[in-house]
């Protein structure tokens, strides 16, 4: 057996750890009690995939004197494009049928990237964008891993080949510093950004790599004996398994957590190189190889039925329909293409799946964009009859009053939408569109760019997150009314006040708002200002404090804040808070089926919550307390569309056209004013 010789017989075990993988991660997605890690089984079919594609070049390399990359790419065609595809047109076609135009915008925009084996780069980016958190999951999400993969064999199949031709005994060196490469910038970005280090294919080549060097391996581990394997096999699922149950979502991952899982499915690949022994007799039981035959198709189809499925049915019945579609994509599609002669005969006919596969998608995302247009075209007259509540002269109470009963009697969501192209205006109507000086999550020192009447010699400072940051088009047009020169100084999910947050996945302290509260307080006594704006968002998720602890901790931080500024500023003024959605407003706005009901909800009781202890803060320390809650609420009920225009852009911030409709209102709100 030469160096580069792999074995080939079938390995059941394989099948069988293919099973645990896939359930692994059904169940986390589930939400199934005790499989809080189940993601780390995308890990485990990294290195098998690695491992498995690895084996069989290597073993062409020797059965034919050459590895032919057409033929490659052919077989992998046959084998991953027909299941994927078909479930990428699948829920293409529901959410034309069943969701909001917005919604099919969305979805069909992620599925032709998942087409393209784009989906990482995809979704890596909308985990950073911090606006666009808060909508609603991807039923295309979890095609990151093949996009991950395809990424991979992009690069392995040629490098491989070329090391065989130069340098056929550094192979696995080469590999071996490829991998500690990637680990190693795994780590450390994991550490930064952990959203782009958990998409990422460079983050996540050394996995694959990982299964190549086993591959590569082969003929020195199956001269182990048979101890060495029934060891290596029992640890290995061991720690597969440790991850599975011990791992969470505020395990920072990949990083140098995934080293369990992926170690120990190679020890678990190098136990079965040899006879089957302990855990790989195991695994080689007749279920489980069965679900290991289907767990591509399960992969591919339990998160849109997870997504899609009724949030009434039980996780058993979405778990039953997932199983089903998955015996028959198998059987009925899968299978066939992979192994069907016609395609097997010809490798141009399987090459011509790659295009083949991106054109289908191509044709169901147009169609499916053209059912949304049509049916909320059909809308667009309904909507229109709502233009004469777009008034300058009416209160905002009575806007909300209006709305407010319209959600009583149900009505059609009252906004005079006129054109579909409007929906994208809708969308960007955000303050952060408009006034890019502020601190993502990654830094803790902000540039100062001052608005309002730059030239003034009076300071206003505006402190907070983005909930401070939705009200700067008042305090610009402030600022320039009144004389200030207005100085926001705002951090993206970083509340002002001095209370514990952890990151937004929870999987660390947030240090960088604790260093750029520092910084900011520092700067505040530098610029020596007339009066400061707090505000911040009540009570977040990434509050992280034990229930009976909330109310006390989230004073005392609002205390602190209070008393440090006032050393410098005795003008302090805290803006209540603004209540969130669990739904998206532009979403419901273009639903088929909303109303004014549906698209109104009670203000949440962690904002209330909140804006109770800080007006009680703000009365205890002489500080001023600016209730703007009555220009987006009304006896606790906040719709998403007031007086035909968008209350909210998004689940967590007002539009920039609401903030300046209510402009005149919010003048005349005590405390919002500052003292000329």
């Amino acid at each position: 057996m030469s160096p580069t010789t792999t074995p080939s017989h079938n390995r059941l075990d394989i099948q069988g750890l293919r099973a645990i993988a896939v359930l692994a991660v059904v169940a986390d997605h589930a939400g199934l009690p005790g499989f809080t890690g189940g993601y780390v089984g995308v890990d485990v079919f990294f290195v098998v995939s690695g491992f498995l594609i690895t084996g069989l070049l290597l073993r062409e390399k020797d059965r034919d004197g050459r590895i032919s990359l057409g033929g490659f790419y052919a077989r992998r065609a046959r084998r991953i494009l027909p299941a994927s595809t078909l479930v990428l047109v699948a829920i293409v076609a529901y959410a034309a049928a069943e969701l909001s135009y917005r919604a099919v915008e969305r979805i069909t925009t992620d599925a032709a990237w998942a087409a393209a084996f784009l989906a990482n780069v995809r979704f890596s980016r909308l985990g950073t964008d911090y606006f666009a958190e808060g909508l609603p999951p991807s039923p295309v999400q979890h095609f990151w891993s093949l996009a991950v993969e395809e990424q991979f064999y992009l690069v392995w199949p040629a490098l491989l080949i070329l090391l065989l031709a130069v340098a056929p005994r550094r192979i696995a060196a080469v590999l071996g510093v490829l991998c500690l490469a990637s680990l190693a910038w795994s780590v450390v970005l994991t550490r930064t950004d952990e959203t782009a280090a958990y998409f990422s294919s460079l983050t996540r080549g050394w996995e694959l790599g990982a299964g190549a060097l086993l591959a590569i391996s082969a003929p020195h581990l199956a001269r182990l004996g048979s101890r060495s394997r029934t060891v290596l096999g029992w640890a290995g699922l061991a720690a597969v398994v440790l991850a599975v149950l011990a791992f969470d979502a505020a395990t920072p991952f990949p990083g140098y957590h995934a080293l369990l899982p992926v170690l120990g499915t190679a020890a678990l690949l190098a136990a079965g190189t040899g006879a089957g022994d302990g855990a790989g007799r195991l695994l080689s039981v007749r279920p489980l190889t069965w679900v290991g035959d289907l767990s591509y198709s399960i992969y591919l189809w339990h998160w849109p039925v997870l997504v899609y499925g009724d949030p009434h049915a039980s996780t058993p019945v979405l778990l039953g329909i997932t199983l089903v579609l998955s015996v028959g994509s198998y059987y009925l599609v899968e299978n066939p293409v992979r192994n069907g002669r016609w395609f097997r005969a010809s490798r141009p006919r399987g090459l011509l799946l790659w295009p083949a596969a991106i054109a289908v998608v191509a044709a169901a995302v147009i169609g499916g964009r053209a059912v949304a247009t049509h049916q909320l075209e059909q809308r667009l007259d309904e909507m229109e009859q709502y233009e004469s509540l777009r008034s300058e002269q009416v209160p905002v109470a009575d806007e909300l009053a209006v709305s407010l009963g319209l959600a009583d009697d149900e009505a059609p969501v009252a906004f005079p939408l006129e054109s579909i192209a409007q929906v994208d205006d809708l969308a960007h109507d955000l303050w952060n569109f408009r006034y890019k000086c502020f601190v993502g999550h990654d830094r803790s020192v902000a540039r100062i760019c001052p608005i309002g009447d730059v030239d003034s010699d009076r300071t206003l400072v505006v402190l907070g997150d983005s909930h401070a940051g939705q009200w700067l088009p008042a305090f610009d047009r402030i600022g320039q009314e009144h004389g200030y020169r207005v100085v926001p100084l705002i951090k993206l999910g970083c509340v002002p006040y001095d209370v514990p947050l952890v990151t937004d996945d929870l999987s660390r302290p947030y240090d960088e708002c604790t260093a750029f509260r520092g910084w900011a307080t520092d700067k505040i006594k530098e610029l020596d200002p007339d009066v400061v704006y707090v505000s911040g968002r009540g009570m977040p998720g990434n509050y992280v404090v034990p229930e009976e602890d909330r109310a006390e901790v989230w004073r005392a931080g609002v205390d602190s804040l209070v008393a440090e500024l006032q050393e410098g500023t005795p003008d302090v003024r805290l803006i209540a808070d603004t209540t969130r959605f669990d739904f998206d407003p532009i979403d419901c706005l273009t639903d088929l089926d909303a109303t004014m009901a549906t698209c109104t909800d009670e203000e949440i009781e962690p904002v209330r919550e909140s804006n109770r202890l800080i007006r009680q803060a703000a009365r205890d320390a002489g500080a001023t307390y600016v209730d703007i809650t009555p220009l987006v609420c009304l006896d606790r009920r906040c719709p998403v569309v007031a007086g035909g225009r968008m209350v909210y852009a998004n689940g967590d911030h007002l539009s920039v056209d609401w903030v300046e409709h209510v402009l005149p209102d919010l003048l005349r709100v005590d405390g919002v004013l500052p003292h000329d």
